[in-house]
């Protein structure tokens, strides 16, 4: 089968759908009942139509969990919320320690040889 027969049997709404479900590439492929090497090569010669399912499913998918996981923050969900407040609002538990000295240092190195 050569690969515009292939191309021809590939579904642009499946690829966005199974990039909406969080498939890898090589997840996608496997649901396509093709071979990593060949959607990459195939990949290669997509319609822009292909490109933005593949892009418009993961943005979905992404959207998602992201609005699950801000829900579940907001309904008192403890670790969604440390978990968000640290991945999306930059917080962090690194404690910082300034520490400043103005009187100069003296160093004193012995020679007992």
């Amino acid at each position: 089968m050569c690969i515009k027969s292939k191309l021809d049997n590939i579904d642009p709404e499946k690829i966005r759908e199974y990039a909406a479900r969080g498939l890898t590439q090589a997840q996608i492929a496997k649901a396509l009942n093709i071979s990593r090497t060949t959607y990459y090569r195939l990949k290669r010669q997509w319609p822009q139509e292909f490109l933005d399912a593949l892009e418009q499913g993961q943005a979905q998918g992404e959207a998602k969990v992201a609005n699950a996981l801000f829900e579940a923050a907001i309904n008192g969900n403890v670790t969604a919320a440390i978990f968000y407040l640290k991945s999306r609002c930059g917080w962090s538990e690194k404690s910082q320690v300034e520490v400043s000295h103005n009187e100069p240092v003296k160093i004193i190195i012995k020679n007992d040889l």
